[in-house]
Parts: structure tokens; C-alpha cells; sequence
């Protein structure tokens, strides 16, 4: 009997892969770094700087932004009101990259 030299292996584990394994894994491996948890939410360098209040109360001028509350993964929420109601609410706004 014959033995092949197996030239193709998991760079992980080195267990044999066959010619059409993902992303050059073995399935222990890529389910593995599947299983992995990561920070959800959080883009690689952390979340953008929002943009500056002056420049969102100039996109809307029929608001009026009083305030940045807060900053999340996705969203910068403001205080606003409408000029013509002066009731505050809360106003989230998704960024472009959402």
C-alpha cells in the first residue's frame, strides 16, 4: 500500500483539508472561530465621532437640536423640537453607515 503525502492542511490543527475547504480551515477550526464572541456592535477604532452641532442644525432648520444626549453603535440621539411646537423629545439619528 501507497501512502499519499498530504500537502494541504489546516494551518490551525494541521488536520488534513480537502481541496475545497473555506477560507483554507478544517470544520473543527472554522466552527471554532465561528463560536468565537466578539463586541457586537462596536466597528473596529470604536464608534465615529458625531457630527458637530452646528452641522446637524443646519441640515434641519426646521428643528431645532438643542442638545447631544448620547452616542450608540448605530444612532446619536439629540434633544429637538420643532420651532413651531416647543415640546423636547428625544430625536435618534442613524448615521449613514447604518
Amino acid at each position: 500500500m501507497q501512502t499519499e503525502k498530504i500537502t494541504n492542511r489546516c494551518p490551525k490543527c494541521q488536520a488534513p483539508l480537502p481541496t475545497d475547504a473555506p477560507r483554507g480551515l478544517c470544520a473543527k477550526c472554522l466552527l471554532a472561530a465561528a463560536a468565537t464572541q466578539t463586541e457586537a456592535g462596536q466597528p473596529p477604532g470604536g464608534p465615529a465621532a458625531p457630527p458637530p452641532l452646528d452641522a446637524v442644525r443646519a441640515a434641519f432648520p426646521q428643528l431645532e437640536i438643542v442638545e447631544l444626549i448620547g452616542q450608540g453603535g448605530m444612532a446619536v440621539v439629540y434633544t429637538r423640537t420643532w420651532i413651531s411646537v416647543p415640546i423636547f423629545i428625544r430625536w435618534e439619528w442613524c448615521s449613514t453607515k447604518c
